[in-house]
Protein backbone atom coordinates (compact mmCIF):
# COMPACT_ATOMS: atom_id res chain seq x y z
CA UNK A 1 0.00 0.00 0.00
CA UNK A 2 0.76 3.79 -0.81
CA UNK A 3 0.25 7.04 0.33
CA UNK A 4 -1.88 8.98 -1.72
CA UNK A 5 -4.03 11.85 -2.09
CA UNK A 6 -7.81 11.85 -2.56
CA UNK A 7 -9.63 13.55 -4.72
CA UNK A 8 -10.12 16.45 -1.85
CA UNK A 9 -6.16 16.26 -1.09
CA UNK A 10 -6.71 14.34 2.33
CA UNK A 11 -3.96 11.45 2.41
CA UNK A 12 -5.32 7.76 3.16
CA UNK A 13 -3.53 4.62 2.14
CA UNK A 14 -5.14 2.74 -0.82
CA UNK A 15 -4.05 -0.49 -2.90
CA UNK A 16 -3.16 -0.86 -6.37
CA UNK A 17 -6.77 -1.38 -6.92
CA UNK A 18 -8.55 1.59 -5.67
CA UNK A 19 -6.16 3.71 -7.66
CA UNK A 20 -7.38 2.25 -10.64
CA UNK A 21 -10.83 2.98 -9.98
CA UNK A 22 -9.75 6.63 -8.56
CA UNK A 23 -7.86 7.23 -12.11
CA UNK A 24 -10.88 5.53 -13.90
CA UNK A 25 -13.08 7.82 -12.00
CA UNK A 26 -11.85 10.93 -13.02
CA UNK A 27 -10.87 10.09 -16.36
CA UNK A 28 -15.09 9.50 -16.62
CA UNK A 29 -16.18 12.52 -15.17
CA UNK A 30 -13.25 14.86 -17.13
CA UNK A 31 -14.51 13.27 -20.46
CA UNK A 32 -18.08 12.86 -20.11
CA UNK A 33 -19.20 15.34 -17.44
CA UNK A 34 -22.62 14.64 -18.12
CA UNK A 35 -22.75 11.23 -17.94
CA UNK A 36 -21.87 11.20 -14.40
CA UNK A 37 -24.62 14.11 -14.06
CA UNK A 38 -27.36 12.27 -15.43
CA UNK A 39 -26.59 9.52 -13.27
CA UNK A 40 -26.82 12.00 -10.19
CA UNK A 41 -30.16 12.73 -10.93
CA UNK A 42 -31.48 10.15 -12.23
CA UNK A 43 -30.76 8.80 -8.25
CA UNK A 44 -31.89 11.79 -6.85
CA UNK A 45 -35.37 12.14 -8.70
CA UNK A 46 -35.57 8.16 -7.78
CA UNK A 47 -35.01 9.32 -4.21
CA UNK A 48 -37.88 12.25 -4.44
CA UNK A 49 -40.04 10.35 -6.44
CA UNK A 50 -40.23 12.07 -9.42
CA UNK A 51 -40.24 11.58 -12.82
CA UNK A 52 -36.99 11.16 -14.75
CA UNK A 53 -36.14 10.68 -18.60
CA UNK A 54 -33.31 12.63 -19.22
CA UNK A 55 -30.18 11.14 -21.74
CA UNK A 56 -26.89 12.59 -21.41
CA UNK A 57 -27.45 13.58 -24.95
CA UNK A 58 -30.64 15.78 -23.67
CA UNK A 59 -28.51 17.32 -21.46
CA UNK A 60 -25.67 18.05 -23.64
CA UNK A 61 -28.13 19.70 -26.37
CA UNK A 62 -29.55 21.43 -23.29
CA UNK A 63 -25.85 23.35 -22.23
CA UNK A 64 -25.22 26.85 -22.88
CA UNK A 65 -22.39 27.40 -20.64
CA UNK A 66 -24.25 30.61 -19.91
CA UNK A 67 -26.86 31.02 -16.98
CA UNK A 68 -29.41 33.34 -18.37
CA UNK A 69 -30.06 34.65 -15.07
CA UNK A 70 -27.02 36.56 -14.47
CA UNK A 71 -25.54 36.34 -18.23
CA UNK A 72 -22.65 34.31 -16.50
CA UNK A 73 -20.14 31.84 -17.61
CA UNK A 74 -21.10 28.19 -16.34
CA UNK A 75 -18.36 26.02 -15.94
CA UNK A 76 -18.51 22.80 -16.76
CA UNK A 77 -20.66 19.79 -14.09
CA UNK A 78 -17.48 18.08 -12.58
CA UNK A 79 -15.10 20.11 -14.24
CA UNK A 80 -12.46 20.23 -10.97
CA UNK A 81 -11.86 16.77 -11.55
CA UNK A 82 -14.55 16.52 -9.06
CA UNK A 83 -13.43 18.33 -6.07
CA UNK A 84 -16.10 20.74 -4.76
CA UNK A 85 -16.34 23.91 -6.21
CA UNK A 86 -14.57 26.90 -3.39
CA UNK A 87 -18.19 28.39 -3.90
CA UNK A 88 -20.67 26.42 -3.85
CA UNK A 89 -23.10 29.35 -4.39
CA UNK A 90 -21.03 30.75 -7.68
CA UNK A 91 -23.01 32.40 -10.13
CA UNK A 92 -20.67 29.47 -12.15
CA UNK A 93 -21.95 26.82 -10.33
CA UNK A 94 -24.28 24.81 -12.77
CA UNK A 95 -27.63 23.58 -11.74
CA UNK A 96 -30.06 21.98 -13.79
CA UNK A 97 -33.14 23.65 -12.73
CA UNK A 98 -36.61 21.52 -12.78
CA UNK A 99 -38.79 24.96 -13.83
CA UNK A 100 -41.87 23.05 -12.15
CA UNK A 101 -40.68 20.64 -8.79
CA UNK A 102 -43.53 18.53 -9.50
CA UNK A 103 -42.70 17.39 -13.31
CA UNK A 104 -39.63 16.14 -12.37
CA UNK A 105 -36.42 16.04 -14.54
CA UNK A 106 -38.16 15.48 -17.72
CA UNK A 107 -37.00 17.22 -21.37
CA UNK A 108 -38.69 20.78 -21.43
CA UNK A 109 -39.09 21.29 -17.64
CA UNK A 110 -35.23 21.24 -16.87
CA UNK A 111 -32.53 24.47 -18.07
CA UNK A 112 -29.17 24.66 -16.91
CA UNK A 113 -28.76 27.74 -14.72
CA UNK A 114 -26.12 29.21 -11.89
CA UNK A 115 -26.40 27.03 -8.58
CA UNK A 116 -26.92 30.51 -6.83
CA UNK A 117 -30.15 31.55 -9.42
CA UNK A 118 -31.72 28.01 -8.54
CA UNK A 119 -31.19 28.66 -4.68
CA UNK A 120 -33.30 31.74 -5.12
CA UNK A 121 -35.81 30.41 -7.35
CA UNK A 122 -36.37 27.46 -5.04
CA UNK A 123 -36.59 29.56 -1.99
CA UNK A 124 -39.37 31.58 -3.26
CA UNK A 125 -42.21 32.49 -5.94
CA UNK A 126 -41.47 35.35 -8.97
CA UNK A 127 -43.95 37.55 -6.76
CA UNK A 128 -41.72 37.31 -3.82
CA UNK A 129 -38.04 37.49 -5.31
CA UNK A 130 -40.08 40.56 -6.93
CA UNK A 131 -40.39 41.53 -3.50
CA UNK A 132 -37.53 41.41 -2.61
CA UNK A 133 -36.01 43.04 -5.53
CA UNK A 134 -37.87 45.52 -5.08
CA UNK A 135 -37.51 46.63 -1.72
CA UNK A 136 -33.62 45.95 -2.41
CA UNK A 137 -33.51 48.26 -5.07
CA UNK A 138 -35.71 50.90 -2.90
CA UNK A 139 -33.26 50.76 0.47
CA UNK A 140 -29.93 50.84 -2.28
CA UNK A 141 -31.35 54.08 -3.70
CA UNK A 142 -32.11 55.58 -0.16
CA UNK A 143 -28.51 54.54 0.46
CA UNK A 144 -26.54 56.08 -1.90
CA UNK A 145 -29.46 58.65 -2.06
CA UNK A 146 -28.21 59.80 1.77
CA UNK A 147 -24.01 58.97 1.17
CA UNK A 148 -24.88 62.20 -1.54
Amino acid sequence: MSEQPDLFGDSHSCKGDDREVGAKYLKEITERPFSRKVSYLKSRAKSKDIPFDLTERDLIELWTGVCPVFNTTLRKPYDRAGTPHPDPMSKHQPSLDRIDPAKGYVLGNVVWISMMANTIKQSASSLEVMAVANWMKGVEENVRDSSD
